[in-house]
């Protein structure tokens, strides 16, 4: 018995051939079958004289599959040559439709018209797989031979996968063979990050510099917990000089990576992946063996394969090109972000196809106004209301638009089985119930990124180096300004009370990470980093209160040296006081010996003479000036 064939059925043909088989065998051999056939028609729910035919079948070939119903059982039913079409005719029709680029119809008509001419006596136009003009079949019109029907002729072309991999490629055709799955169950913080580019379907505006274009993003994906770690934006647009449109560099991936490892990290004991690709967001070898080294080769980099094979012999090479599937988290991340920011003005459309209409007016009539920008006056223009947002405002929007995506626990995100929690609500009856509820990626990051180790400061300085990245800037006012309307409508400023004053040196800004300055010599050693100085509002008390302190800090900071020189003189001063005192007190007496003044007693931070007016001798105290004392005691700020 063919048991395979048996569970092919349906379960009420299943169960009926069970039930037939069992009595067929108990009546084996027994003559008058009429009456037992319309007892066990009622039984089986089936007409006595299908029961009778059955039996008799069974009876007279001894086949069990007389029993079965053959509408359900699809193998009894197929032949060797469906409609009697030739093998090499089949493989001839396939080759002719994966020829044709765009449709299988075209290829079959080119078909019949090659029979018609055959059939009219051009032997040129013979067909695979007859040795003779087939004769049209009766009653077909147009004229076809037998078998020739448009709906048969579908029914035996190649394979959705085989036609496009013939008419488009390997790549195209990957989408319709089984994919390969994977898991993030058995992952661990920061076993992977997931690198790519993602260009925002919408325009913008930079009002003060007047350009208009398209964000485009480098971001990073934690895969184990879902959570976008990491992002930046630029602006696509024309450049002024060479009129190429702006686009993503190589830097930028640098720059992402070093704001992740900065504030994130990698997993010293277990290893982190980065999961890059060859094109923009890609590492380089160069870059790779640097990281390998910090981390003491537990930072490893991940690539796609490079697709673009020939999927016949004989097909020329595709371009080539990584594989998106790699990364199919962050894809995938990419397309809930394109959908979240679908309501902000000046959209650009999933395609060229769905692009709405107004764009071009829309991107025109902003044109206009920031020519008139320029025209008026600042109380004026700043009453002009654009179309399309502002770079910085849609950045704040943007990063709004992550964090709650972060925060989302509205998912199905796969093996997220050990990512739930309790929880308590109201059911409809009134009573308290318990579910499970997913966590959000973002609850899932946070407690984990206590195991993660972060690089260092000189260590992220070697990740950025690059001459090319380097702008050499001068310190004024014991500051570093820049002007850098893509990350701050306001300028940036960076305290370097650490460095000379008016000196130039080689500085590294990164734009994913503007809080700290990376500041080189001439020579690319690397000097310290010098942080962003915030300026608050005013409504802000308790920001300003920080910022005074903070700016006492430094003023703290500038005047150590001074204060450090002003002791000495102090020193300087006690001495010949008390020599003096000495010299009038006893005329005879030999002047004490000179001690010099060390380095140490200079430094009072370090265990040095902390010098007040009790230390001073009486002879230099405030009852022997000739003005009184201020309130507070000047000497004790040289501490």
């Amino acid at each position: 018995m063919d048991w395979a064939l048996i569970a092919s059925l349906p379960a009420p043909a299943r169960s009926e051939f069970r039930l037939l088989y069992s009595y067929a065998r108990q009546i084996a051999g027994q003559r008058r079958l009429l009456g037992l056939c319309k007892a066990i028609a009622s039984e089986v729910q089936l007409p006595w004289q299908t029961v009778y035919r059955r039996f008799r079948q069974y009876s007279a070939t001894g086949d069990w599959r007389a029993l079965l119903d053959k509408r359900h059982a699809v193998a009894l039913w197929e032949r060797a040559e469906s409609i009697g079409l030739p093998k090499a005719f089949v493989e001839y029709l396939r080759e002719q439709a994966e020829r044709n680029q765009r449709t299988s119809g075209a290829a079959i008509r080119k078909i019949l018209r090659q029979w018609q001419r055959w059939y009219a006596g051009d032997q040129t136009a013979r067909i695979p797989g007859y040795d003779t003009c087939p004769p049209p079949a009766p009653g077909t019109y147009p004229p076809r031979p037998a078998g020739w029907s448009e709906k048969n002729l579908y029914r035996h072309l190649s394979s959705k996968f085989e036609l496009t991999a013939a008419r488009i490629g390997r790549c195209a055709a990957a989408a319709h063979r089984p994919l390969v799955f994977t898991t993030r169950r058995h992952l661990w913080p920061a076993s992977h990050y997931l690198f790519d580019d993602l260009w925002h379907d919408n325009f913008v505006n930079i009002l003060d510099t007047q350009r208009t274009g398209r964000p485009l993003e480098f971001h990073a994906l934690d895969l184990w917990s879902a959570c976008k770690i990491g992002w930046g934006f630029f602006l696509r647009s024309e450049d002024e000089v060479t009129g190429k449109m702006d686009a993503l560099t190589e830097s930028g991936m640098r720059f992402l990576l070093a704001a992740v490892l900065m504030r994130h990290g990698y997993h010293a004991s277990r290893g982190t992946t980065l999961v890059v690709e060859h094109g923009t967001a890609a590492i380089r070898d160069d870059l790779e063996r640097l990281l390998h080294d910090i981390s003491g080769g537990k930072i490893t980099v991940q690539r796609a394969g490079i697709q673009g094979d020939p999927a016949v012999v004989g097909q020329y090479a595709g371009r080539p090109k990584g594989n998106f599937r790699f990364k199919a988290a962050l894809e995938s991340l990419g397309n809930l972000i394109h959908n979240e920011l679908a309501d902000i003005p000046g959209q650009t459309g999933l395609s060229v196809a769905s692009r709405p209409e107004e764009i071009h007016g829309m991107l025109r009539y902003n044109d206009a106004l920031l020519n008139a920008l320029i025209a008026l006056p600042p109380e004026r223009a700043a009453r002009l209301k654009f179309p399309i947002l502002e770079f910085s405002d849609w950045q704040s929007i943007a990063s709004e638009i992550y964090q709650l995506i972060n925060h989302r626990t509205d998912h199905q995100l796969e093996g997220w089985a050990a990512h739930t929690t309790p929880v308590q609500f109201r059911a409809q009856d009134g009573q308290p119930e318990i579910r499970l509820r997913r966590l959000s990626p973002a609850e899932v990051w946070a407690p984990a990124r206590k195991q993660l180790t972060r690089l260092q400061t000189h260590q992220i300085a070697l990740i950025l180096y690059r001459d090319f990245l380097a702008i050499t800037r001068r310190v004024r006012t014991h500051q570093f300004i820049f002007e850098a309307r893509e990350i701050s409508p306001d300028p940036l400023r960076y305290v370097a009370t650490e460095l000379t004053d008016g000196e130039k040196y080689d500085v590294i800004l990164n734009p994913f990470a503007p809080e700290l300055l990376w500041v080189f010599d001439a020579r690319g050693r690397f000097i310290r980093t010098c942080e962003r100085l915030d300026i608050p509002g005013r409504e802000d008390i308790e920001a300003v209160q920080r910022a005074m302190g903070r700016a006492a800090h430094i003023e703290a900071t500038l005047l150590r040296h001074v204060a450090r020189r002003g002791r000495r003189l102090a020193l300087e001063r006690i001495r010949l006081a008390r020599e003096n005192a000495a010299a009038l007190s006893d005329p005879a007496a030999a002047p004490p010996p000179i001690v010099p003044i060390k380095d140490e007693d200079l430094d009072a931070e370090n265990g040095g003479t902390k010098i007040t007016w009790e230390t001073l001798p009486t002879e230099c105290g405030p009852e022997h000036q000739d003005t009184p004392p201020p309130p507070t005691n000047p000497l004790d700020e040289l501490d």
